[in-house]
């Protein structure tokens, strides 16, 4: 296989020491300002040497995603920061038209299929290309003997099968391109197992976008309809390193319907399952909707969060910090 400036490893190791995961920005500039400040990061660094790691869906639905690419980059160029890939900066890099992500084609949009223009900052032709090409940079898992940091979902079957590999886009295709050839040959098969083999059966999608089963009855979810619904694979993940991860909303929305509730019998501040794994997702990216609330008094209910390792403590934008509990390592 060829190899190009954008080729990287798609595993790629945490730095020794302590370290600060944040959670999925969504493009509220505002609030990851803000939580970096309570992190005591300046734009050089950290007065204690503390490195940042962020996991991924940086970007859409929120008013300023190029303003927190930009941020992310120039941490990461100052050697504070890495970041993994999210299922949102997967959506870019294929192509793809997704709620939220009109901005990156320099266009505005409605996030709740109304009249209404939700305001987004917009990018041109030129940094649309160059954030591309830093989507491309971003590996897709961080790791070290006591820490795991991934979007979705850690999954070791995953992570070996394309430990190797150089370049995410085209990984994800090539999979992709194996899956549907395999759906061909089953003929009988229905839509749902379709969408659960392209989902379930495609390391690149397992781990930015986590696997999922068949639901037992049809829900919305961010404006459609799903048969297809989210594993809680957390709870069988033990006796491993720690993980870290985002991408599942662990806050309820006011008016946004969200399906199944993955959490309802754990704490907000709480490791998941036997407390090998934690997702530090409090849901900005429905933050928008929060805006848009007639009984909107200003204060969030969603927040931004850093979870601080080896400290286990969860640190959010407005400066609170809880002890996390259930935590077996």
């Amino acid at each position: 296989m060829r190899r190009s400036d954008t080729d990287i490893p798609l595993i790629q190791k945490l730095p020794a020491g302590p370290i600060d995961i944040i959670g999925d920005v969504h493009g509220e500039a505002e609030a990851l300002n803000a939580l970096l400040a309570h992190l005591g990061y300046t734009a050089t660094g950290h007065p204690q040497g503390r490195s940042l790691a962020f996991v991924g869906d940086l970007v859409d639905r929120g008013p300023d995603s190029p303003a927190v690419v930009r941020k992310v980059q120039s941490l990461i160029q100052a050697g504070v920061a890495q970041c993994i890939l999210g299922n949102h900066e997967m959506n870019i890099l294929r192509g793809l038209t997704k709620q939220g992500n009109a901005w990156i084609s320099g266009k505005t949009e409605s996030l709740d299929n109304t009249s209404t223009i939700h305001p987004q900052a917009t990018v041109n032709l030129t940094e649309r290309e160059e954030m591309v090409n830093f989507f491309k940079t971003l590996p897709v898992a961080l790791e070290r003997d006591d820490l795991r940091v991934v979007h979705a979902c850690w999954d070791n079957s995953c992570i070996e099968l394309i430990r190797n590999d150089p370049n995410s886009l085209e990984t994800f295709e090539r999979h992709m391109l194996r899956i549907d050839r395999e759906i061909e040959s089953h003929p009988a098969m229905d839509n749902i197992d379709r969408g659960l083999r392209r989902q379930n059966h495609n390391p690149l999608k397992v781990l930015t976008s986590g696997p999922e089963q068949r639901a037992p009855r049809p829900f919305e979810a961010n404006g459609k309809i799903r048969k297809q619904e989210r594993k809680r694979w957390w709870m069988d993940y033990k006796a491993q390193p720690f993980c870290v991860f985002g991408h599942y909303w662990r806050t309820m929305v006011p008016g946004l319907p969200t399906g199944n509730q993955l959490f309802e019998d754990h704490m907000s501040e709480q490791a998941l399952g036997p407390g090998f794994s934690m997702c530090i997702d409090y849901s900005v990216g429905g933050r928008w909707r929060e805006r848009t609330n007639p009984d909107f008094q200003g204060k969030y209910v969603t927040r931004l969060a850093a979870l601080r390792w080896p400290e286990k403590l969860l640190l959010y934008e407005d400066g609170s910090s809880f002890q996390v509990g259930n935590i077996q390592v």
